[in-house]
């Protein structure tokens, strides 16, 4: 992913050709550049109450940011890689379906957010998230399809004229989303062990670790009382001694979310193991 993913958000840029090239390609390219963004923005927007609520819907866009700069841990450089091809996604999108279905009506965009997220749930990306089976998660991920396919349909079809002021707020959200997660990814970095999961009060750093292969990671507790820790994929717990340090194995490839078990609300953190494809 790191090559291909990396290759497509340098490419973007020279889509702008198409304004060179035609000017009925030129209107499609910008419909469905706006109508992507906004549908996008739509797509998360309804996501946050979820978000703030302990789901961790917007953790495979985090995984994006490792796996494209091919890293051993989460970064604020991977939260904001993420994020950015997470964008470049809705609006190619967008693009295509301005493209493809520009002259059609509205309400076709639903059908066009439905059917990708339909795509997505015969791949291998609903094994390695734990979709599948997951009425809750699918039922998430279709309404936010929706939501995505409404602003891109109504920008598509009734072609509304763009204000620089709506353009403004539609950058500044874009932005306030992309940016988000880095300050405190940033803050967390500097602490982060390789191969290690540090707890840290109610949570563990890193948010995400990765390891080539079936391995070992060591859970670090440096505070003077004993934590558990819950892997929710695998079933499991394990308990760590204050000031200690525990080796922690994972022999299988996927995804395992992990979290501190405690009273109050804790946020899990993810361990990757590859080859996740061959789960």
């Amino acid at each position: 992913m790191a090559w291909g993913g990396l290759l497509f958000l340098a490419c973007l840029p020279l889509l702008l050709l198409g304004y060179r090239l035609d000017p009925e390609v030129a209107r499609d390219l910008r419909r469905g550049i706006w109508g992507g963004l906004l549908g996008t923005l739509g797509y998360d927007l309804v996501r946050v109450p979820l978000h703030l609520a302990g789901f961790r819907v917007f953790a495979p866009i985090q995984a994006y940011g490792v796996w494209l700069l091919d890293a051993d841990r989460s970064s604020a450089a991977s939260e904001l890689v993420g994020w950015l091809y997470h964008f470049s996604n809705g609006i190619s999108f967008g693009i295509m379906y301005a493209l493809w279905m520009g002259r059609r009506h509205w309400a076709w965009a639903l059908l066009w957010g439905v059917s990708l997220e339909a795509i997505v749930l015969s791949t291998p990306f609903a094994r390695i998230f734990h979709m599948q089976g997951n009425v809750q998660a699918i039922a998430i991920a279709y309404a936010a399809h929706l939501a995505y396919g409404f602003p891109l349909g109504w920008v598509v079809a009734r072609r509304p004229r763009v204000t620089a002021p709506a353009l403004a707020l539609a950058g500044l959200l874009a932005a306030a989303f992309v940016l988000a997660g880095v300050p405190g990814e940033r803050e967390r970095e500097g602490r982060a062990l390789p191969a290690t999961l540090r707890v840290e009060g109610n949570r563990l750093n890193p948010t995400w670790l990765r390891l080539s292969g079936a391995g070992q990671v060591t859970v670090f507790n440096p505070g003077g009382q004993p934590v558990t820790l819950v892997d929710t994929a695998a079933q499991r717990q394990l308990v760590v001694a204050g000031g200690s340090r525990v080796g922690w194995e994972f022999s299988k490839p996927g995804i395992y979310q992990c979290y501190l078990k405690s009273g109050a609300r804790s946020i899990s953190s993810f361990v990757i193991v590859e080859p996740v494809e061959q789960k």
